[in-house]
């Protein structure tokens, strides 16, 4: 077999040749003659290929472990099949050869599967960009590095018990874990170190007391920056909700109130002295993300007008969801007018909304922190600064089938395909460095790049799209990546989280039984 597809190719150089002007990496080993002529197909270069003998190659491929990881390799770096030309095979022959799109399915599932690294049971996720995850479950946090993606070996852990935290952060490059627990009617923090799992040497006691009361059903976040620890609850005060944020100092135990917003949906730190939080105008039918400067109050508001749906009044905001980078929470808010290279990062910084209404309509904006930084900027010098500008926000508008951006925004919006219902809708916030959004919808889950986005993929598939940069003018088309078919479309208890070059998929534990794996990592 090898001898015949060698003699069928008019020089090997031609796969290794093509990959190059690719810019995909190269594996250091020759490329046997199979999946030579496997890759030109790939790569839409048939016309030099026998059809029958390629096919029988394809079977072959399947079974073969090493072949099947470089090829999935070449798909997840850029490579893909274009179509055949008519000229190539019989229409027989080049019907067959269409099927190698389902193989090429089955070669990413199989890929995918062997790349699942069960995690173990456990909630309140926590990831950083250096690979490390945190979990809690059952009075213990489990922390564990994510292993390399070209590695299949088990993750290492250790445990700390410490009755289930409320909520944890964690600082990889001061060895911190810092969780916050309720003890009684009191908030306690307590630091680790991540090396160790014993008490984080530079703090003055494991267990020091904060200052804000516990709440039932509030929502919590933790952040670190250097020293100080920003202490968040976002709770219901009678008619309407409360944001309150607490700098806590880590190692002294020292806490204060920094901001209280009342009246809000979400509030959001941007850094430890600007905060972002969400209202609801229903005068007005429209959003308004508000950045406040906490030492003065001053504050600059960004507003969006809701559509309306079917001639009549979209009742209330339902469900909002605030946030920025999952790895690097804190954004930077710049305090003048220099941009220098120390804070360049941010231009990679996004800012997503989520705004559901209770009739199921459903909007993503997603914001520029760069932008927003100098439209505050020029506000602040007394010029004119138009936060509601195109090249600040995006508005994406998604219904259970496609979901697109939008372009002329946000005066008028229509929902994509009228008033859909879209109670599984969870968004995931984006990953800072590639710029992706994660998407969980009716059991599927889309991971985008966060720019203008073609109509999405087919159904219950978990899709990866690439495209360019961030904001340009000019229209993007995004090509599909992979697919994963999830295994339960169903499954409302599914969440993403996104470190590294991961993603992790972690269903509920209350719903699993003991046998099945509560936490998956993927590569891509």
């Amino acid at each position: 077999m090898m001898d015949e597809t060698a003699s069928i190719l008019p020089r090997e150089g031609i796969a290794i040749n093509t990959l190059k002007s690719q810019g995909l990496c190269l594996p250091r080993r020759r490329l046997p003659p199979e999946l030579n002529a496997v890759i030109l197909l790939l790569l839409g270069v048939p016309d030099i290929l026998n059809c029958r003998r390629v096919s029988r190659t394809f079977r072959r491929l399947i079974d073969d472990t090493s072949a099947l990881q470089y090829l999935i390799e070449l798909y997840m770096t850029g490579a893909r099949p274009l179509p055949l030309s008519p000229t190539t095979c019989s229409k027989d022959r080049l019907r067959s050869f269409r099927s190698h799109l389902h193989i090429r399915n089955t070669l990413v599932e199989r890929y995918i599967s062997s790349h699942a690294i069960d995690l173990g049971f456990g909630k309140h996720w926590h990831f950083t960009r250096d690979g490390l995850v945190a979990s809690m479950f059952q009075g213990c946090i489990k922390v564990q590095r994510l292993p390399s993606p070209t590695r299949e070996i088990p993750c290492g852990f250790w445990e700390i018990t410490t009755g289930d935290p409320l909520v944890i952060a964690i600082d990889s490059s001061q060895d911190l874990l810092l969780t916050v627990k309720a003890v009684g009617d009191r908030m306690i923090s307590s630091p680790f170190s991540l090396t160790s799992g014993k008490q984080h040497p530079l703090a003055t006691s494991d267990s020091i007391d904060i200052t804000p009361p516990a709440s039932n059903g509030a929502e919590y976040d933790l952040f670190v920056k250097g020293d100080t620890a920003i202490f968040q609850i976002l709770h219901q005060v009678e008619m309407s909700r409360e944001f309150m944020c607490f700098e806590h100092d880590w190692k002294s135990g020292s806490t204060g109130l920094a901001f209280v917003a009342s009246k809000v949906h979400e509030g959001l730190l941007l850094d430890l002295n600007y905060y972002m939080i969400a209202h609801y105008r229903s005068s007005e039918h429209a959003f308004v993300l508000s950045v406040v400067d906490a030492s003065t109050d001053r504050q600059t508001d960004i507003n969006f007008l809701l559509p309306r749906l079917s001639n009549s009044v979209d009742p209330i905001i339902a469900d909002v969801h605030l946030s920025s980078g999952s790895c690097l929470p804190v954004i930077p808010i710049i305090k003048g007018s220099a941009f220098t290279s120390a804070q360049a990062n941010t231009r990679d910084s996004l800012i997503t909304l989520k705004l559901m209404t209770n009739t199921g309509s459903t909007h993503l904006i997603v914001i520029s922190a760069w932008k927003l930084q100098q439209c505050i900027i020029q506000e602040r010098q007394g010029m004119a600064g138009d936060c509601n500008s195109p090249s600040t926000v995006q508005w994406y508008s998604w219904g259970p089938i496609c979901t697109t951006l939008l372009t002329d925004i946000p005066r008028s919006v229509q929902s994509i395909g009228g008033v859909q219902p879209v109670d599984g809708t969870r968004l995931i916030m984006p990953d800072k460095a590639s710029k992706r959004l994660a998407v969980y919808e009716f059991g599927r889950f889309i991971v985008r790049q966060a720019e203008r986005v073609n109509p999405s993929s087919v159904l219950g598939h978990f899709s990866f799209v690439e495209c360019d940069s961030l904001f340009e003018d000019r229209v993007l088309t995004c090509l599909p990546y992979i697919k994963y078919v999830t295994e339960r479309k169903d499954d409302n208890n599914m969440v993403i989280g996104m470190a590294n070059d991961y993603i992790v998929l972690i269903k509920d534990p209350e719903e699993e039984s003991e046998d099945t794996p509560c936490g998956l990592i993927l590569s891509f």
